[in-house]
């Protein structure tokens, strides 16, 4: 089986997880803003069921919000760490394997 590794491609990948500040909206959203949001809406709507359910969602949603942020951060993390990894050892392992020399030559000092 080969596997194929790009590290490039792994940055690229994770890069698509930092937050994009101006260029739309930020997934997940802050917590405050999405708290400010649900806020915002439920005192629009204090008078009917809905007001009160928005009220009652709004610490789970920002729990919610909050283990989305932690995991992007980690998949962001992970994939750059993948990428470092990769050519750490691919170039470790080239710099010993040149080391060993060409296997149709004797090594150095033995007769030919």
């Amino acid at each position: 089986m080969t596997t194929k590794v790009d590290p490039e491609e792994l940055r690229a990948a994770a890069s698509q997880f930092a937050p994009v500040i101006g260029f739309g909206p930020v997934w997940p959203p802050p917590t405050t803003s999405a708290g400010l949001a649900v806020t915002s809406a439920a005192a629009g709507l204090d008078q009917l069921d809905t007001g009160t359910a928005l009220a009652e969602t709004k610490t789970s949603l920002m729990s919610a919000l909050a283990t989305l942020g932690g995991r992007r951060a980690a998949w962001e993390s992970i994939l750059n760490e993948s990428a470092d990894t990769y050519e750490g050892t691919d170039v470790t392992s080239a710099k010993r394997l040149a080391g060993l020399g060409d296997l149709n030559q004797p090594l150095p000092g033995q007769p030919g």
